[in-house]
């Protein structure tokens, strides 16, 4: 009957240590699964603002191009606009060249 008893503690203990172990084991296995699924969040995240950022620097590349023809479009019309003011001028200094010349 005491080594029953004596038996039954031994395997009271070892059952206790492999529950410890294995308690031991699934919190190693839920701290390192909490540590991948923060990783994975913070990769996620890292994506997000990444392809965020991609996004409004094509918008803003697109706004910048459109300014840009825009202005050059204009830059054509005033250039096109001087040429048309200054001709009458330019007859006008010719003719007095001319003048001069043949004097």
């Amino acid at each position: 009957m005491i080594e029953e008893s004596i038996q039954a503690v031994k395997k009271a203990e070892m059952d206790a240590d492999q529950i410890l172990a294995d308690a031991a084991a699934e919190a190693a296995e839920i701290v390192r699964q909490a540590e991948a699924d923060a990783e994975q969040k913070m990769e996620d995240a890292r994506q997000a603002v990444k392809s965020e950022a991609e996004a409004r620097l094509a918008d803003a590349k697109a706004k910048g191009d459109a300014l840009l023809q825009k202005a050059q479009e204009e830059l054509v019309r005033e250039k096109e606009l001087l040429q048309t003011l200054a001709e009458p001028k330019k007859s006008i200094a010719v003719d007095r060249v001319i003048e001069v010349v043949l004097q």
